[in-house]
């Protein structure tokens, strides 16, 4: 995997613009303020609806 330097500056850059991507990496550290700023969300909100299946495939979204 390459994170390219100035990685969180990057993506602090990007919020601000509200341009974020739809997935990236964080480091747990950095997480808090992303998620208490709504910038980012967890998956569990989009696996709600998926509780009850026994098997969730890469087609499955």
């Amino acid at each position: 995997m390459h994170i390219p330097e100035n990685y969180t500056i990057k993506l602090n850059t990007l919020a601000t613009s509200n341009q974020l991507p739809d997935v990236g990496y964080f480091i747990e550290q950095d997480m808090p303020p992303w998620v208490e700023n709504g910038k980012i969300d967890g998956f569990n909100s989009s696996l709600q609806g998926w509780k009850n299946r026994k098997k969730v495939g890469p087609n499955s979204f």
